[in-house]
């Protein structure tokens, strides 16, 4: 084989697996809900069209899938994602706007608050958060554990853990989790933007 014959082979390989790459997405990367695990209809989040503050910072910008590889790392590190399993534990105050809370989170260079859920209910006590990096395209969605003060948390934990029961948290934090997902896969169709997802806490 020539040298161009192999230079040439390996353009069409790189070809096709950036092709590959910058395929929209057409299914969600999680499981349908099926059996027990319900749509929570009722989950409440801070900021319903958090859709909006991603296509704002993608308004006037031309994503290269290069480019994009090139300069967003792996993964976030075990530190910065140990930091959303801790801030998951922070209540918003009485009137607090999302603004206000992302700011008294401090959270780590370069990352902002898309949005949380929250599901006050006795039976219940479920709160997460998801935060994104706009310049790397990734995303943290964080799930709240046990809150030694929310009587919701601690029945859920009895449930779950102790009788290994189906409990009506899973079905706020798949949902959580699903909604963030499905707006993420619209910007990818729409915009061409791909993006890294990453859970951490314990629902």
């Amino acid at each position: 084989m020539s040298a161009l014959q192999c230079d040439s082979s390996q353009h069409n390989v790189t070809d096709k697996l950036l092709l590959r790459h910058i395929q929209p997405a057409q299914q969600s990367i999680l499981p349908p809900f099926s059996g027990t695990l319900r749509k929570d209809e009722r989950l409440k989040l801070s900021k319903e069209n958090f859709k909006e503050s991603i296509d704002n910072f993608f308004k006037n910008k031309d994503i290269n899938p290069i480019d994009q590889l090139n300069k967003t790392p792996a993964f976030p590190t075990p530190y910065v994602l140990a930091q959303f399993a801790s801030k998951a534990y922070e209540d918003y105050k009485r009137r607090e706007t999302d603004d206000d809370y992302e700011k008294r989170l401090i959270l780590p260079d370069g990352w902002k608050l898309l949005t949380t859920a929250s599901k006050t209910k006795m039976n219940n006590g479920y709160f997460g958060a998801a935060y994104w990096h706009p310049e790397y395209q990734q995303v943290v969605i964080a799930h709240r554990g046990t809150k030694p003060n929310s009587f919701g948390a601690l029945w859920t934990d009895f449930k779950g853990v102790l009788f290994q029961h189906y409990v009506k948290q899973m079905d706020s934090a798949t949902t959580f989790a699903s909604k963030v997902v499905e707006v993420l896969q619209e910007i990818n169709r729409e915009k061409g933007v791909h993006f890294q997802v990453f859970f951490t806490g314990t629902p």
